[in-house]
């Protein structure tokens, strides 16, 4: 049998004070009669490989589709929420620049203002490493878990950064995209094989892979939390509690995108100072009974990634206990939820409260209706330029998709990517004809307003679960 051992060591910064548990991974000498597998460490298992080239495998492959996807919003005319997109995709790689800096703060042995001073040009180029080219630097730790320490910990730590705040937010984007302008043309897989509709089967494609990929991430951050790496029955079974929490708040901010378009901000703002606060809240000494170093870092990320789903934001080897993540799980859900139901109403009420202006109802396809008296308007197009709302003004017509009758309109100048034929334009989906005596805030009130409000009660009802930590 194999001697060697991995022994986490949980250490304090500031010596007895009981501060927050970091974790070291240190290797024991290996006897001589330890078995190696294949080239890798003394101590990699057949389940570390599978953990890091998974791991490594869905950091890589998201990352290059979500940077598709904003290639895309560029070339469909959706610039604002192309750039929106990057600053998502860099998040990742900010986060993992700010911890350098800490990291540095931290070995300038408490000259805490001088991190400049003790930066090397080897730390110059890792961090340019960590901001553009976060894949390539998770990649780095799963090679050095494989080669050097047989603990994938830190690259599982590193790469939850992806799915908690590049997936889950491009998620909401590509939600709100979806329901303004969502695309219906014929597509070219790989600019070979035609797709038959091909344009609005990426759109959902896009945003299932991004929702498995949170999910995936963020019930293995949870884990990991508990100083574990990977316990896929543990994952599924912690899957319908962040699934209720992210739907609900993903669908009623994209609602506020949608309608209420950039004042919506005002609205993330917000709920990102609540959830710092929230943070702060949750990892006081006498809730976490440690004391955390990393405070400032913890809240800014919590600030991110807690918007969207209950997730407690922790520096690189710290875990959390039960009493710590029950608190902030409560905390986070309960106060997230009241503001967000809160401001609901508040959009049921706009809406209700000018039941005909079409142009404001119908900003979402899906759930409007036209006025056939009334001439279409930009809004309805999902069009923000006079000229281009000209070009495509009189193109409306009528298609059969899913066996129920759509009303389409041809793509701008703007949107048409490629030189297809009639055929193949690039078309968009608009909101249908109203039936006589029909609302466009029909549909609103009997399909939206019923959803979020049972989603929101589900997930008051998820912050009464307790969860078990070591």
């Amino acid at each position: 049998m194999a001697t060697t051992v991995l022994e986490t060591a949980f250490h304090s910064s500031n010596g007895s004070n009981g501060n927050q548990n970091s974790l070291n991974i240190v290797r024991s000498q290996p006897s001589n009669h330890a078995r190696r597998l294949c080239c890798f460490a003394q101590g990699v298992t057949c389940a570390i490989v599978f953990k890091v080239f998974f791991d490594a495998f869905i950091t890589v492959g998201d990352a290059a589709f979500d940077i598709y996807i904003s290639q895309t919003f560029f070339r469909s005319f959706h610039r604002k929420w192309g750039a929106v997109s990057i600053v998502v995709i860099l998040l990742p790689g900010i986060t993992c620049t700010f911890a350098q800096f800490i990291q540095y703060n931290l070995s300038s042995h408490g000259e805490h203002t001088s991190w400049y001073r003790n930066i090397s040009l080897k730390g110059c180029g890792k961090v340019l490493l960590t901001l553009f080219f976060y894949p390539l630097w998770v990649l780095i730790l799963g090679y050095q878990a494989l080669t050097q320490i047989p603990d994938p910990k830190m690259m599982v730590h590193v790469k939850a950064w992806e799915g908690l705040m590049e997936s889950s937010w491009m998620f909401l984007i590509q939600l709100v995209v979806f329901q303004c302008r969502p695309p219906i043309g014929h597509g070219m897989l790989f600019g070979v094989v035609h797709v038959p509709y091909g344009s609005f089967w990426f759109r959902v494609a896009g945003i299932v892979l991004s929702f498995c990929c949170f999910l995936y991430t963020v019930t293995e951050y949870h884990i990991l939390l508990d100083g574990e790496i990977s316990q896929p029955r543990r994952q599924l079974m912690l899957a319908p509690f962040f699934t209720i929490n992210f739907l609900f708040r993903c669908l009623t901010l994209s609602l506020f995108w949608v309608y209420w378009k950039e004042p919506t901000a005002v609205v993330c703002i917000f709920l990102y100072l609540t959830n710092m606060w929230i943070t702060k809240l949750a990892l006081r000494p006498k809730i976490t009974d440690r004391t955390n170093q990393q405070l400032t870092f913890c809240c800014i990320a919590g600030g991110i990634i807690s918007q969207l789903t209950p997730a407690l934001a922790l520096f690189y080897g710290q875990t959390a206990n039960k009493k710590t993540i029950n608190y902030f799980y409560k905390k986070n859900i309960r106060i997230n939820n009241f503001l967000l139901l809160v401001i609901f109403t508040g959009l049921v009420l706009h809406l209700n409260l000018d039941p005909d202006n079409h142009s404001l109802l119908n900003r979402n396809t899906f759930l409007g209706c036209h006025n056939t008296d009334l001439s279409y308007t930009r809004d309805e197009f999902g069009i923000y330029f006079d000229n281009l709302f000209r070009e495509v003004n009189s193109t409306t017509s009528s298609m059969t998709f899913f066996g129920k009758n759509w009303t389409v309109r041809a793509a701008t100048s703007a949107e048409c990517t490629r030189n297809f034929t009639d055929e193949y334009r690039s078309q968009y989906l608009v909101a249908a004809d109203c039936q006589p005596d029909q609302s466009p805030v029909e549909m609103f009130n009997m399909v939206a307003v019923p959803v979020i409000y049972t989603l929101g009660i589900i997930s008051i009802l998820t912050s009464f679960s307790t969860f078990d930590m070591r």
